[in-house]
């Protein structure tokens, strides 16, 4: 069922606590030599609440039995190499909680150094400060229970370094997004929300081996969901429209613009106490990335030669989902079958000039080479098809202590 999507975390508190609380963990991994731990801290003052959290996780390079490249008798043995990474995050977030609602900020750091393993020999070294702003007010205007605003501000970098620590490449990314909704009050007997969302952002990529053009973006959607229950049903249904644009700068490529849609429908059936049935359909329709229209070049971070296609379309897919719930006992779980058929999907393929039945590789200087580095990707587009199957059951060892799940799915693609 379409469904937009909130994230819901205590960065930005939305009540008020008791009594200070807090969580500290730490994990230990052997086959990457992990160290890693986490603290997360909220409480409030008077109406004032706050939440910090932090993080830290650092690993060796992955250990591995033989060698990590068997067909080159001087690969390294016994571990892969550079990869090895390090990660910390540290974040703040306040707010004042209401008798009608609250407003709060936050602010988060991340930053992470990390090896990609390959010859060259390539780490990506990466800062990240997110700024945040929400809020949420009830009854804010006749007729509605409630109105929620979430906005937040992206400040992205990251270096891809080369062997001697130099800098090969810097990409940069300014992103706005924001989102307000509004939650009606029942008509008929249906209840939902509308809203809107939007994201601006400024993608930027300099440097010797820059293979994409600084490129705008600007994202603009409304969006509504509706629901029902009546005996043992519930029924939903949701729409979205969208305008997106990608405008690439200083460059003769030409800029996009994808007038989108989704559209959903839904029901649930509750046959018999603790067992319900599920139908679901969706029609969307997604926009191709920056990456799929613009890249062209060397890309460090996956080894790769990117070749972009300004001229792709949208995607539209059409998805069915079949599903059986069992909510009560100790043994509780779902089946789920699911069917996607999506036109002009847009995905990455090999290429073979020659016609040696080998995917073409390059050098670092671009030039078709068989012993190259970076395999050649070229985007495009064709008509797709998923389907399989998913189950999982979850089983109380310790009612309300300890339980244990278990999951598997099989799948088919054509």
């Amino acid at each position: 069922m379409f469904w937009p999507l909130t994230v819901i975390t205590d960065r930005i508190p939305d009540r008020i606590f008791k009594k200070p609380q807090g969580n500290l963990e730490s994990h230990y991994n052997s086959a990457t030599n992990e160290r890693s731990g986490a603290f997360n801290a909220s409480g409030s003052l008077g109406r004032t609440s706050w939440n910090l959290e932090a993080f830290k996780r650092k690993t060796s390079n992955i250990k591995i039995p033989g060698r990590a490249d068997k067909s080159d008798p001087n690969s390294k043995s016994g571990v892969v190499k550079n990869s090895a990474t390090d990660t910390h995050n540290l974040s703040f977030g306040t707010s004042y909680v209401g008798e009608r609602g609250f407003l709060g900020a936050s602010i988060s750091r991340l930053e992470s150094l990390y090896g990609i393993p390959g010859p060259e020999g390539a780490k990506i070294d990466m800062g990240q400060t997110r700024y945040g702003l929400a809020g949420e007010l009830d009854d804010p205007l006749k007729g509605f229970k409630q109105l929620k605003m979430r906005f937040h501000y992206n400040d992205y970098k990251h270096d891809e370094l080369e062997e001697s620590g130099e800098i090969g490449t810097r990409f940069k990314n300014n992103e706005l997004d924001g989102r307000v909704e509004l939650l009606h009050n029942p008509l008929a007997n249906w209840q939902g929300i509308m809203g809107v969302q939007f994201q601006n952002r400024d993608f930027s990529i300099a440097g010797e081996e820059a293979f994409m053009p600084s490129t705008k973006s600007h994202t603009v959607g409304l969006f509504m969901v509706e629901k029902r229950h009546w005996e043992r049903w519930q029924f939903e249904i949701g729409g979205r429209i969208e305008r997106a644009q990608q405008n690439p700068q200083g460059t003769i490529l030409r800029s996009r613009d994808f007038n989108l849609y989704s559209v959903s429908t839904g029901g649930a059936w509750e046959f018999t106490d603790g067992y319900k049935l599920d139908l679901t359909a969706t029609r969307g329709q997604r926009a191709p990335t920056t990456l799929a229209l613009y890249a062209s070049g060397l890309h460090l971070a996956t080894n790769t030669f990117d070749t972009g296609n300004e001229a792709l379309t949208k995607e539209t897919s059409n998805n069915f989902d079949l599903a059986l719930h069992k909510t009560t006992g100790v043994i509780q779980g779902k089946v789920n079958l699911f069917y996607n058929q999506i036109n002009d999907y847009v995905f990455q393929r090999s290429n073979d000039s020659n016609g040696d039945g080998l995917a073409d590789r390059v050098n670092d200087e671009g030039i078709l080479n068989a012993n190259g580095s970076f395999l050649v990707q070229n985007f495009a587009q064709t008509g797709a098809k998923f389907y399989g199957a998913e189950a999982e059951a979850i089983i109380a060892l310790l009612p309300d202590t300890l339980n244990l799940r278990l999951f598997t799915d099989i799948g088919q693609d054509q």
